[in-house]
């Protein structure tokens, strides 16, 4: 293990650099093909542990101010991606994650800087990622939606002068 998350995290990390590199890569990551509908979901994973024969994702995070209570949802679909992607790639997966923030804590003169680590443990849910996945490919094969005056994509398109289909 990295000495910033040794006897934070137990097991070790993947032992093979070379694959892992690969998973690290969004174009030769772990994927998924699915057969009915012939899309590909590829996930870049930062880091996977290993620990009594399950593979666990990490991702590391880096925050400029304390992690508050509940922060990890902002990450819970991504998770669950990785969690499912080594599910479906036959590594045994425990439902459960790791997100790592550093934390800048001290900064030196020299531009030295000390980090605060604060590791989560996060449960993931790979039926939940594939129903996602399922729904974001429905959409993307769908009609453009309508505009509307609420949503904050249509407000960002005008802005930039990209036509959007009426109100």
């Amino acid at each position: 293990m990295p000495p910033e998350i040794e006897g934070k995290i137990p097991g070790s990390l993947f032992p093979d650099s070379e694959v892992l590199n690969k998973w690290r890569s969004w174009r030769s990551g772990l994927s998924y093909h699915d057969p009915e509908t012939d899309a590909v979901l590829v996930g870049a994973l930062d880091d996977c542990i290993v620990q009594d024969g399950y593979y666990i994702p990490a991702d590391y995070k880096t925050r400029g101010f304390d992690v508050k209570e509940g922060g990890e949802s902002f990450y819970q679909n991504q998770l669950n991606c990785y969690s499912f992607l080594l599910a479906v790639n036959d590594l045994k997966q425990p439902n459960f994650a790791y997100l790592i923030y550093f934390i800048p804590k001290d900064i030196k003169p020299v531009g030295q800087v000390q980090f605060m680590i604060d590791v989560k443990k996060v449960a993931t849910d790979t039926e939940q990622a594939k129903k996602t996945f399922q729904k974001a490919v429905c959409t993307l094969e769908g009609d453009a939606p309508v505009a509307h005056s609420k949503c904050e994509f249509c407000a960002w398109a005008l802005a930039i002068g990209e036509p959007v289909i009426g109100d």
